[in-house]
């Protein structure tokens, strides 16, 4: 029987997978709405009426047409992201275009105007050729979403066999354009649904145990509706319905056999696999409001890192109903910053992908212990000062604090007598140039470089939230040839090769490096030390890079770059622009940033805390927008 019963199970999956790839939607009524682009552009100020279209077109036409399409939509080479800026976009191309190789080719003059021509005519001030994602519930995810639906545990064996999720350096566990399927992942589905499956009360789920019409609907359009997040559609309530017949009338089966099969056939579905969004309702490249489902799932998934409850599944039916009302959402967003055990999971996970301590190995600590206290250490400073005892701070605090969360072993790398037994509060001001976060030996272990190519990318991208481009094509041949002239050099004399190297690779390396100065104290695991292996004397001042070709604010130490960052509004601002990104998943290029600024005033007035920015970002309009794909 249970091969029967597999056999039956394999083959309902498949036909929902298909249906599901298919975009055939849940089949159920939306009351979304459907609005125009504003044609807001991320450009802004005198920049915005920079370069002639017309000349732009005809440059495009004759040295991008060919690789990206007359539209952009090329595929591989797509212009798939309005994130830059106008200045950032005319760099990009002015330094790389066209095919990275010959920076010559398109002087300034011709950079602006292909980008004129590229945000007015192509992007139109909105996301460029958006194309249809789903999302598979990351690793974390999935685990959560069982046990909140269930009141099980998966096992951890099992949880540990899955494929481990992609996570890029600049991004998180959440963007969904990053997590396919595996060959490892439908065998471990298969698995971990049968040992649910024989875990749970079948019969409390349907409030019923029997096999009649009446009971096994009745657990279909339940249990559908907690595990796929909607309303099942007609044919999916069919081919659950027969799933439950065709077991149910095998020999010796019961209602336990039928229920189980059901809810086997359910958790390797992609409607609980995926998170699934009706991309392609509606005009290419047009917003319109999340269906009341949509919306009760992307706040699940931020907030709780999981599903809806059923107090969320009510939300959505009410919004299907009558329309959203924002007091309505208000309500289910306070009521989940509540749940401090789920919030909780989004804490931990926002600040363990912006930190890098979910993808990084510390290969130079002393011992796997010793890696393991930097990166905890780092990750319960993080957590405390977000409110995981309680008590919150103000974000832009973390720039200054010299209130550390240190172990023993740590404490005593950075000078400091031990304030007992393992994670403990620690006042870092005597210690030299720890101050903030970002001069927690555990984060500078987790740039697990002394560069400061290594350590520039990440704060600039990070921190300033400022985009760097690929690398040209000659990459290879001027990494060779710095590293042949700085053999011997200082951080400082080899930077200086960098910078006068010329060309493409001098004005991309002077956008990034200038933040990471302050840091050439530190070595691979964040301790303090005066020289380089090499005996070469190590310093900290330097200036804070801009964007605009202006001159960056000068600092001497760690202490005047964090006092900088800590006051400068894009920086904070750029915090919440990484919570947006981990809460959405997705890039919703030229309206991100007018949101952005959008949701950065909202937190602000709000306390500036990781509350107020959660709070913040779920509020904000763009949190419950989607651009429709084809």
């Amino acid at each position: 029987m249970a091969y029967q019963i597999a056999l039956k199970i394999s083959s309902i999956v498949i036909t929902l997978a298909l249906c599901a790839c298919a975009g055939s939607g849940d089949g159920s009524s939306s009351s979304s709405s459907s609005s125009s682009s504003s044609g807001s552009s991320s450009s802004s100020g005198a920049n915005a009426q920079k370069g002639d279209v017309v000349k732009g077109e005809q440059i495009y036409k004759q040295m991008c047409d060919t690789c990206h399409g007359a539209d952009g939509s090329r595929p591989n080479r797509p212009l798939n992201n309005d994130t830059l800026s106008f200045d950032q976009m005319a760099t990009e191309i002015r330094l790389r275009m066209p095919a990275n190789d010959d920076p010559s080719t398109c002087d300034e003059e011709c950079s602006i105007d292909v980008t004129a021509y590229i945000k007015r005519s192509i992007f139109g001030g909105g996301v460029p050729n958006p194309q249809p994602l789903a999302g598979r519930l990351p690793r974390p995810h999935y685990v959560n979403a069982v046990e909140d639906l269930f009141g099980v545990s998966v096992d951890a064996t099992l949880a540990n066999n899955l494929p481990f999720e992609i996570i890029e350096e600049d991004g998180f566990v959440t963007a969904i354009e990053t997590q396919g399927v595996e060959t490892g992942h439908p065998s471990i589905y298969a698995k971990i649904a049968r040992s649910i499956a024989d875990k749970i009360d079948l019969g409390a789920i349907a409030n019923c145990s029997s096999t009649n019409a009446n009971c096994r609907s009745q657990l279909v359009e339940t249990l559908g509706q907690k595990v796929f997040r909607k309303q099942l559609s007609n044919d999916e309530i069919s081919s659950f319905t027969q799933l439950f017949v065709d077991v149910s009338n095998m020999q010796g089966a019961t209602f336990d056999h039928a229920a189980n099969a059901v809810v086997r056939a359910m958790l390797q579905s992609p409607q609980f696999l995926y998170r699934l969004e009706e991309e392609t309702v509606g005009t290419k490249g047009e917003e319109r409001t999340l269906n009341g489902y949509e919306l009760a799932t992307r706040l699940a998934s931020f907030l709780w890192q999981s599903v809806p409850d059923q107090a969320l599944l009510a939300f959505a039916q009410n919004v299907e109903r009558n329309g959203l009302k924002v007091s309505d959402l208000e309500t289910q967003v306070d009521r989940m910053l509540a749940d401090n055990a789920k919030i909780a999971r989004t804490r931990d996970r926002f600040w363990s992908d912006y930190s890098q301590t979910s993808i990084t190995t510390i290969t130079d600590a002393r011992s796997t212990a010793h890696a393991e206290e930097l990166q905890g250490s780092l990750m319960e400073t993080l957590l405390r000062a977000s409110g995981s005892q309680g008590n919150e701070i103000p974000l832009r605090n973390l720039f200054t604090t010299t209130q550390m969360i240190l172990t023993p072993t740590i404490a005593g790398d950075l000078g400091l007598q031990s304030n007992g037994n393992g994670y403990r509060m620690y006042d870092t001001s005597s210690a030299a140039q720890r101050i903030g976060f970002l001069s927690h030996p555990g984060l500078i272990a987790n740039m697990a470089s002394t560069s400061f190519v290594s350590r520039g990318l990440y704060l600039t991208e990070r921190v300033l939230c400022e985009h760097i481009g690929a690398v040209p094509s000659n990459v290879v041949e001027f990494s060779q040839s710095v590293a042949a002239q700085s053999a011997d050099k200082s951080p400082r004399d080899a930077k200086d090769i960098r910078f006068g190297s010329g060309g493409a690779c001098e004005e991309c390396h002077r956008r990034f490096e200038p933040i990471a100065f302050a840091f050439e104290q530190f070595d691979l695991i964040g301790n303090h030390t005066l020289k380089d292996e090499l005996g070469n004397d190590l310093f900290t001042h330097g200036y804070l890079q801009t964007f605009d070709g202006s001159n960056g604010l000068a600092y001497d130490d760690v202490a005047g770059l964090m006092n900088l960052l800590r006051d400068d509004e894009n920086v904070n601002e750029c915090l919440v622009g990484n919570m947006m990104r981990f809460a959405i998943g997705r890039y919703y290029g030229s309206h991100e940033g007018d949101e952005r600024n959008a949701a950065y005033s909202e937190y602000v007035a709000d306390g500036g805390t990781f509350s107020a920015m959660l709070r913040a970002v779920a509020l904000s309009p763009l949190f419950r927008t989607l651009y429709v794909a084809k």
